[in-house]
């Protein structure tokens, strides 16, 4: 019987309670077998000097799914030879490596509105199904246009479902990507919102798992 195994990637600098949410949630949903937390090397990352190193960013990731059923952390992407590799390269190493294996590629709403901006989405699209998570007012691409413009667009009305289906269906015919969308409660929280706390000393309960706080602050990382 062939396996059904999530994957979410990024850079997770460092991981917090919404990306063990959405690995839950996917879990759940797609009725997945497994679900893999997938770090990155992120050579182009935006902020190297924020980027913790990979085998603190692992560490986090392993201590965040202690005792999980189902989930757990892979460091694939970062065995790899090369200095930066892409979505469409892992998916292509994982299916040769494991051929028995159906891949499902978790990603938010707004990722999936620049998907075909990606690395040979073409590619990626014949390798692994796309779970994209749809967080009901939690985005718009008008979001996007705002922080590059600063034009403030907050009273144009948009239909988040109807640009997501109109969305699949284009990825659909240009590149055969197979999309199911997914819910997960709307949860503010990223990354850099985190970093920026335990530069300032502050507590970082109910941001990400305790032992993923108590690692942060014995390794004074984000200083």
């Amino acid at each position: 019987m062939r396996k059904k195994i999530g994957l979410l990637g990024g850079t997770f600098n460092p991981v917090h309670l919404g990306h063990l949410m959405m690995a839950q949630c996917a879990l759940e949903q797609a009725a997945l077998d497994k679900v893999y937390l997938l770090p990155s090397k992120a050579q182009n990352y935006k902020s190297m000097d924020e980027l913790a190193s990979a085998e603190d960013r692992l560490n986090m990731l392993r201590l965040s799914v202690e005792g999980a059923e189902n989930i757990s952390v892979s460091d694939f992407e970062l065995a790899q030879k090369d200095d930066y590799t892409f979505t469409y390269q892992t998916l292509s190493r994982l299916c040769d490596k494991y051929p028995d294996t159906d891949y499902y590629f978790i990603i938010g709403a707004d990722s999936l509105m620049f998907f075909e901006n990606w690395v040979h989405p073409e590619i990626l699209s014949k390798k692994a199904e796309i779970l994209a998570f749809s967080r009901k007012g939690s985005f718009s691409p008008y979001t996007t246009m705002k922080a590059c413009s600063g034009i403030d667009l907050t009273d144009i009305k948009y239909d988040e479902e109807a640009s997501l289906s109109s969305k699949i269906e284009e990825l659909k015919e240009r590149f055969g990507t197979k999309v199911s969308l997914l819910d997960m409660p709307y949860m503010e929280l990223s990354s850099t919102v985190i970093r920026q706390r335990a530069k300032m000393g502050l507590s970082l309960d109910f941001y990400v798992p305790k032992a993923v706080a108590d690692y942060i602050r014995d390794n004074k990382l984000y200083k």
